[in-house]
C-alpha cells in the first residue's frame, strides 16, 4: 500500500512540469491540465485506500490518537476524492482552473 502511494507522489513533478510548460499554449494546455489532474485523482485515491487501511484496526496508531474519531474521516477523505474526477473534465473548460 504504502508503495502505491510513493509511486503515485514520486509521478507528481513530471505533470507539474509539463502543465508549467504549456499552461499558455492553447490545445496543449487543456491536455497537459488533464494530465495533471488524473495525476491528483491518482493521489487521492491511494492515499484514500491508505487510511482506509490505516484506520481500519488502528493498531498503527500512536496512543493518544483517538482511533474511532480517526475513522470518521474517512467518509470526509471519500468526499474529497470526488472532487478531483471533475477537474479532469473541467481541464477541457479551461486549464488555469484545475491548478
Amino acid at each position: 500500500m504504502a508503495g502505491s502511494c510513493r509511486v503515485v507522489v514520486a509521478a507528481v513533478p513530471w505533470p507539474t512540469a509539463m502543465l508549467a510548460e504549456y499552461l499558455r499554449e492553447d490545445r496543449a494546455s487543456h491536455v497537459a491540465a488533464a494530465v495533471y489532474s488524473l495525476v491528483m485523482v491518482a493521489m487521492a485515491l491511494t492515499f484514500q485506500a491508505l487510511w482506509w487501511h490505516l484506520t481500519r484496526t488502528g493498531h498503527l496508531f500512536d496512543s493518544r490518537v483517538d482511533a474511532p474519531a480517526a475513522r470518521a474521516t474517512r467518509i470526509r477523505f471519500a468526499l474529497g476524492s470526488l472532487g478531483y474526477p471533475l477537474t479532469v473534465g473541467l481541464a477541457f473548460v479551461s486549464a488555469p482552473l484545475t491548478t
